[in-house]
């Protein structure tokens, strides 16, 4: 009834999962890890997770209770189903309900496991079952073997994540006042996850609609609000311009607090989206930028109309940071801008304001690269785009530096991607391939951007589900998280293991290591028309498996 099967099988409908059944399992020491649980019911059953004895509507019909028998540390977890854009239900969330009823067939529960006791030991799954008021009996356990290294996890995650928090999604889908006490509950509890996954970058948007919704006015499936609001409130008075910095600082306390703020990026004042019928504001400007305004000396609302004003905007803005001691750690931050002269005069406006500004750029046109003369570190580029230049088919600038640049996958490539129908693994791998390509990590566009139902498929033509988020939003405003989170959070940890192990062993001897799950750079192509990459990446968890133990092994010697 019961087994023990890897981390990176995604269950599909209620079907049996197509995978060898787990007999052991190895950690570092205080590595969080995880298996799953395959639970086969013959009829929609009542469950219990640990020591929770719920009944169901039903009364006292038959339940059963899984309870976990081990001395490492453990957690016990329902997935739940999301639908995905084939009409398939797949298993995608990991869920906070410590009870509910499971649906006749296979089902997959997820089991965290960390320990801080090298050596092997036991993990036992004991099913039990009760009829109305009788004892409980135990029906069914099964057993694995947990060993655990004397190497120890890394302190630090030095993976560089960089993944975009969507506040303002957050206050639309628990319906409360944009940044007011109960907004910010919400946020510091869906930044934790954020933060334990290594997340470096605190993200303010200082504009309104940066992205114009994302063009979702256009959209009349699954209608949904994406617009991005300025988390700073700016008045007129007296006819001058007056910034409230209130919920700026809020935010940037929190992520400070959280250990996610070694870098500070800012939208919406550089390379803003704009779309034929969405418009713009600014008169004497090029950018569309759309700062809205309260006047209070004719109490109505308005927008920065003039190049001197918003000059006068960001000035502010940067004048504020530099106060707090932040200016040095912040980024100034465009999405996918497609050539260099269509930025290059609001590039040179903020450098007139402020000579020391740093940009940063999220590019997926690498004849951006090949252009660009300034700065580029701290950029990120697309994987398709990274590929070229890795075989030699495009030049960066002599400035660029890939080691200080990150690499990024959206809606595209279809592969080595994180979509609800991306094989489990792909996430894991993005710390294996980050050190393949001897950068400091991986940018994505999505943390928490929502549709406003519960239907979690949006522009399916072009954005595949799960694109949007990682993870999920609960009754308690609480996030439940992706089992793609999971991955990309062991492979973000994998990343600091593999830096630890080059410090000792070499990076070279470590690139011999992995590269039969990584495969090698020089292998790698992208086919423009399938949008696929091709390679000698490999989904295989026991040689992934393998290939931690040799390398634990090794640093043992």
């Amino acid at each position: 009834m019961i087994r023990f099967i890897p981390s990176t099988v995604r269950q599909i409908g209620r079907k049996k999962n197509e995978c060898e059944e787990i007999t052991e399992k190895f950690a570092l020491k205080n590595e969080m890890t995880s298996v799953q649980l395959e639970l086969s019911l013959d009829k929609k059953t009542w469950v219990n997770l640990d020591m929770m004895s719920t009944l169901s509507w039903e009364g006292l019909v038959s339940t059963y209770r899984i309870e976990i028998d081990s001395d490492v540390d453990t957690k016990l977890s329902f997935e739940g189903d999301v639908l995905d854009d084939d009409l398939i239900y797949k298993k995608d969330r990991i869920c906070n309900k410590r009870s509910g009823y499971l649906e006749k067939g296979f089902n997959n529960l997820w089991l965290d496991l960390k320990s801080d006791n090298p050596g092997r030991h036991a993990v036992i799954a004991k099913l039990y079952e009760s009829e109305g008021l009788d004892d409980e009996k135990l029906i069914c356990e099964k057993e694995f073997e947990f060993e655990v290294s004397t190497v120890e996890v890394p302190e630090k995650n030095v993976f560089y994540l960089d993944l975009w928090q969507h506040l303002s999604s957050l206050a639309r889908v628990y319906d409360c006042e944009y940044f007011s006490d109960e907004h910010f509950r919400i946020i510091e509890n869906f930044m934790k996850p954020l933060a334990d996954a290594g997340q470096k970058v605190c993200d303010l948007v200082v504009s309104d609609y940066s992205w114009a919704g994302q063009a979702c006015y256009r959209i009349y499936e699954n209608k949904s609000s994406l617009y991005e609001y300025n988390i700073i409130k700016v008045f007129l008075e007296n006819g001058k311009l007056v910034l409230d910095f209130e919920a700026f600082d809020r935010y940037i306390e929190i992520c400070q607090r959280l250990g996610m703020c070694e870098e500070i990026d800012l939208f919406g004042i550089l390379g803003n989206w704009e779309t034929s019928c969405f418009g713009k504001v600014l008169e004497d400007f090029n950018e569309p930028i759309r700062v809205r305004v309260y006047d209070k000396d004719n109490s109505r609302f308005t927008f920065i109309r003039k190049k001197e004003m918003y000059v006068e905007y960001v000035t502010q803005i940067f004048n504020h940071l530099e106060e707090k001691n932040l200016w040095k750690i912040t980024r100034i931050m465009a999405d996918q801008p497609k050539k260099v002269g269509d930025i290059s005069d609001s590039e040179n406006i903020l450098k007139s304001i402020k000579g020391d500004v740093k940009i940063k750029y999220a590019i997926m046109n690498g004849d951006f690269y090949k252009d660009y003369k300034g700065d580029t570190e701290n950029f990120s580029i697309i994987l398709n785009e990274l590929i070229r230049v890795q075989n030699g088919d495009l030049r960066l600038s002599d400035k660029s530096n890939l080691r200080n640049m990150t690499w990024y996958v959206c809606w595209t490539p279809f592969n080595l991607n994180q979509f609800v129908r991306s094989p489990l693994i792909q996430s894991r791998l993005v710390g294996y391939m980050t050190y393949l390509f001897d950068m400091k990590g991986f940018l994505r566009w999505n943390y928490c951007l929502y549709t406003d139902s519960s239907d979690f498929r949006y522009r399916s033509d072009r954005w595949a589900c799960g694109d949007m988020f990682f993870v999920y939003p609960s009754k308690s405003g609480m996030p439940e998280l992706s089992l793609r989170m999971k991955q990309l959070m062991y492979g973000n940890v994998d990343f600091s293991f593999l830096k630890m192990c080059e410090s000792k062993l070499g990076r070279e001897k470590v690139l011999n290591i992995i590269k039969d799950l990584t495969g090698e750079i020089k292998e790698l192509q992208y086919d423009s028309e399938t949008r696929n990459l091709i390679g000698g990446f490999k989904d295989d968890y026991n040689l992934m498996e393998s290939i931690k133990k040799k390398l634990a092994d090794e640093i043992e010697k």
